[in-house]
Order: structure tokens, then C-alpha cells, then sequence
């Protein structure tokens, strides 16, 4: 039996639930009142409690890694040490042990001519140290690990678990995964503090577009949420988060770093919202409650409705096309 998941969350230190936590007690508000100001919905008469849980309790949590898997697990906390000794090597090697023609030393006089050997024989061997501290970079750049996390194999069909955290709709509940976050933060170069902000934001996300309440209290009803196509859900999701993450980084930047280097290692239902960059928020808001109308809606129908939203609100008469097919997108 291979390493799983939960073998490695059990191994991340217990003072990161604090950090978790510690993010969950500071911005938890301002998460709230930032997706609450984009699209102007409330959660008034509902409770969505957000807990702190060391992973994931569905089939994730006993993901078994294959042996390529696990050699990247083993060499992923060392990436940017990795990274700094092949910059400074390089450094080394054309500063030092292949000097600029123009530098002022002359090697062959004392009192330097005593270690010119020691230079020497570390330039034997430095371009062979950067060039196999390159191939282990390569490994670890090359690994899809954390695309193979967010999905799993279930019948026929593949479908997105929850790596970080996740939205329940019965009863709405946010989860946080500080053993995931913790563990995978630095695999991705970034803090915890700031995956666990983006998290955060990502799930907040989900609950608004949800229970969240419009002007005249309708919300988005359980059983059509559930229904609409998962590229809606984490579009909405994802567009909150970053722009969750956007307006905070002045004080925490760690959310927006997270959020630029966690995008491109996941699935395409995580980047449906790139097409939405140049809609407003209020026109995103009135494609959306348009949407939590339809028994099932899908990707196409909101694409659509956010177009005749901004025609609608701008005047502009632009043609839907310019929303391009999921297909060309990925």
C-alpha cells in the first residue's frame, strides 16, 4: 500500500490549526462584508458556520499516491531551497570562479594566489551540483499532483472533491482543512496564512451564491444549486475569491500570491470565472440571480445572460460570442 493523504496531514505540525484559525478569527468578517458589497446579497436569517478540521472526511482523505507521486511529495518542501542553490551557484560560477575580465583582482598575486587552488576545484564540481539541483526541480515542476487531488474516479465518471475546504448546502457549512493547507502551502511556494485566506474567500464565495439573500429575499433554492453545472458554482466561487484577495492585499498579500500560483495547478472548473474579467460585478450579480431561476442551469445559460446584462446595463449591443466556448478556453 502506497503513502495516502491522511499518512501526511497526520504528520503537519498542530500549531498550523491555530494559523488556520487565527485567519478564520481576523478576516472572516471582511471576507463577508467583500462578497456582501460585489454581490449585494445578505445572509440575514441564516447561519453558516465555518469550522477547522484537519482534511477532508470523503474519499480524498485515503487518496494513495503512486511512487512518482511520492518522490515529489519527498522533494517538494525543498523546491525553493532548490531554486535559491541554483541561482546562487550560478551567481558563484560567473562571479566568482569565472570572473569578469575587468575585475580588479589579479588572482596571481598574494595575497590571493594562496586560495586560487580551493576556487578552482570548487569550480570543478559547482556546474554538476546546479545542473542535478536543475533535474530535481524539473521533477518536482513537472508533477500534477494536486490535479489528481481535486479529482477523483467515481463510477464511470470523474468528479471534483474538496481539497482545501468545502461548502455544505444541508446545512450551509464551511469547512476549513488546515492539515491540507498546511501540508500543500509550501509545496506551492506560498503561506499558509495565505491559502488559508483564499479558502477562505473560495467557500464564502459558494455561501453567497447560495443563501444569499437578494433585495426581495430570494435565495438560491437548494436542490437548483446542486443542480447547476459545477462550472457556474466554482466560477462564482473563484471570481469572489479573487477579487476577495485582490482588495486585501495591502494587508495580507499572501491570499493573492496563493491564488496566482494554486490557479494554474487546478482544474478547469476552477478557471471558468478568467472569461468574466471584463464584466462588472453587477453585471456577474445579475447573471447570477438570473440563473438561481433555472431547474439546471449550465455554464452556456449564464454566459449568456451575463452578456444581455451587459448590454442591458452599459447599452453596448455586445454579441454573446465574445464569451468563448468552454472548449477553446482549456
Amino acid at each position: 500500500m502506497g503513502l495516502t493523504l491522511r499518512q501526511l496531514i497526520e504528520k503537519v505540525p498542530p500549531e498550523i490549526k491555530a494559523v488556520v484559525q487565527s485567519v478564520k478569527t481576523v478576516f472572516n468578517d471582511t471576507v463577508r462584508n467583500t462578497i456582501c458589497d460585489d454581490a449585494r446579497l445578505v445572509l440575514s436569517g441564516v447561519s453558516v458556520p465555518v469550522k477547522i478540521l484537519p482534511g477532508s472526511s470523503d474519499v480524498i482523505f485515503d487518496f494513495e499516491f503512486s511512487d512518482e507521486q511520492t518522490l515529489f511529495l519527498y522533494l517538494a518542501p525543498w523546491r525553493n531551497h532548490l531554486a535559491q542553490l541554483v541561482a546562487s551557484g550560478e551567481a558563484v560560477l560567473s562571479g566568482l570562479i569565472r570572473p569578469n575580465p575587468v575585475s580588479p583582482i589579479d588572482w596571481a598575486t598574494k595575497p590571493f594566489a594562496s586560495i586560487e587552488n580551493q576556487i578552482s576545484a570548487l569550480g570543478a564540481d559547482l556546474p554538476d551540483v546546479i545542473k542535478h539541483a536543475k533535474s530535481l526541480l524539473e521533477i518536482i515542476d513537472r508533477e500534477r499532483l494536486l490535479e489528481d487531488l481535486y479529482k477523483r474516479q467515481a463510477g464511470d465518471q470523474q468528479v471534483l472533491t474538496n481539497v482545501f475546504g468545502s461548502y455544505n448546502t444541508a446545512p450551509p457549512t464551511i469547512e476549513l482543512y488546515w492539515g491540507a493547507i498546511g501540508y500543500f502551502a509550501p509545496l506551492l511556494g506560498t503561506s499558509v496564512e495565505g491559502l488559508a485566506l483564499l479558502t477562505l474567500a473560495h467557500e464564502w464565495g459558494h455561501a453567497y451564491s447560495h443563501v444569499g439573500a437578494d433585495i426581495p429575499g430570494v435565495r438560491w433554492e437548494t436542490h437548483k444549486f446542486r443542480l447547476c453545472d459545477i462550472y457556474v458554482q466554482e466560477g462564482l466561487a473563484q471570481y469572489y475569491a479573487e477579487r476577495v484577495v485582490e482588495k486585501l492585499q495591502s494587508r495580507m498579500f499572501g491570499g493573492l500570491d496563493a491564488y496566482r500560483k494554486l490557479l494554474p495547478r487546478q482544474p478547469p472548473e476552477y478557471r471558468t470565472h478568467e472569461q468574466w474579467k471584463d464584466f462588472t460585478p453587477e453585471e456577474v450579480r445579475f447573471a447570477m440571480l438570473a440563473v438561481r431561476q433555472k431547474d439546471m442551469a449550465m455554464l452556456a445559460d449564464f454566459n449568456l445572460t451575463l452578456v444581455e446584462a451587459r448590454n442591458k446595463l452599459r447599452g453596448s449591443g455586445i454579441d454573446p460570442s465574445i464569451i468563448a466556448p468552454l472548449e477553446d478556453l482549456f
